[in-house]
């Protein structure tokens, strides 16, 4: 699945800790055998930004990803693509 999202990103900036909310729109790819479809799809989430130090920080997030049209994938009947994603990251200011 290749998923290129376009987010908004809404930081609460209360020091080291800062929790985020975000929503995006952008393309979604499922890869199969029978050939890939493009979708589009939207993202919605949160999670949290640590900065134990003033420049690096820890991203941590979970993401629910859905379609917005129909997938048809090989022999099952055409459906919107849904599933959770959750990540880890380094922020650098």
């Amino acid at each position: 699945m290749l998923t290129l999202m376009s987010s908004l990103l809404v930081v609460a900036p209360l020091g080291p800790l800062q929790p985020y909310g975000l929503l995006g729109i952008g393309l979604m790819r499922p890869h199969t055998i029978t050939g890939a479809k493009n979708a589009l799809g939207y993202d919605i989430g949160g999670g949290l930004i640590i900065f134990p130090t003033p420049r690096i920080g820890l991203r941590a997030d979970v993401r629910r990803m859905r379609s917005m049209s129909d997938v048809k994938l090989f022999i099952f009947s055409g459906e919107k693509l849904e599933f959770w994603r959750a990540s880890l990251g380094l922020t650098l200011r």
